[in-house]
């Protein structure tokens, strides 16, 4: 075995270990019989992730979960905010009272490099998008951390009607009691070009893959204040599934769950 096959071999060995790692939550899920019974087995760890976030907007991406190093609590809003235009992206700042967050490793950052005709540029091209949305807006760029391996370890994509922080869902041993996932808040009306790339990204090789099959499945999840609510949205990401590729349709299932009382 060369170097180039033993580094591809413990590149390979790593992703499979994160999987059981971040499947394990998964398992907890399915065993409950699903979002919706889990949650109402978990309610008062799950009411956690509906407070305590700080005043900002992040990228969906599931490893940034604190707003800055020294601000340790999850954004309030979420979605591949790089992607976004920067007028309408300030508007939402006013509206909401919030400071947008970049980070290095920018998946969108690079979308949005490439489209522009400045590849390999993508953080520099994110942190100029949302540096001007933060000036139009009177707010300040933030600089978010990325607490995770070097590929996506999302099992899930969580969309959300609510402000929302799934990594401050935590039993009482500290541990987290959501699956890791994705964040897209509905509110910035991104969802029906966000929930694709999110599957794109989990389903392919920035993600787990093909470790992501007929029998663990990709989730898309609703996170909403009411059961209508609830219904609403999972219609709508239901269409938005049916229209993924046919090799990713069949590796994704629509969930969701209403907010617990706290």
């Amino acid at each position: 075995m060369n170097e180039y096959e033993e580094g591809h071999e413990k590149m390979h060995e790593e992703v499979k270990e994160q999987f059981e790692q971040q499947w394990t939550l998964m398992h907890a899920v399915m065993d409950a019989g699903g979002f919706e019974a889990y949650v109402r087995q978990h309610g008062n760890e799950v009411a956690q992730a509906f407070t305590g976030l700080a005043p900002a907007v992040a990228c969906m991406d599931e490893r940034v979960e604190r707003a800055t190093d020294k601000d340790s609590r999850p954004p309030e809003y979420k979605a591949a905010i790089a992607l976004e235009e920067p007028t309408r992206l300030a508007l939402f700042l006013r509206e909401q009272g919030v400071d947008p967050t970049a980070h290095d490793q920018c998946g969108a950052g690079a979308i949005k490099a490439e489209s522009i005709g400045r590849p390999g540029e993508g953080d520099q091209v994110a942190r100029e998008v949302l540096g001007q949305a933060a000036q139009m807006a009177d707010r300040k760029l933030l600089e978010s951390p990325l607490d995770g391996p070097h590929f996506h370890v999302a099992v899930v994509v969580y969309v959300a009607t609510m402000p929302f922080g799934p990594s401050n869902a935590k039993g009482t041993d500290g541990n987290r009691v959501l699956p890791r996932g994705f964040v897209i808040s509905d509110q910035l009306g991104r969802t029906e070009r966000d929930v694709p790339l999110a599957a794109g990204i989990a389903l392919g090789d920035h993600g787990f893959g093909d470790l992501l099959d007929k029998a663990h499945r990709f989730a898309i999840v609703a996170v909403t204040k009411t059961e209508d609510e609830r219904q609403q949205l999972m219609d709508r990401l239901e269409r938005v599934a049916d229209k993924l590729p046919a090799d990713q349709r069949d590796r994704v299932e629509v969930a969701g769950f209403v907010q617990p009382a706290a």
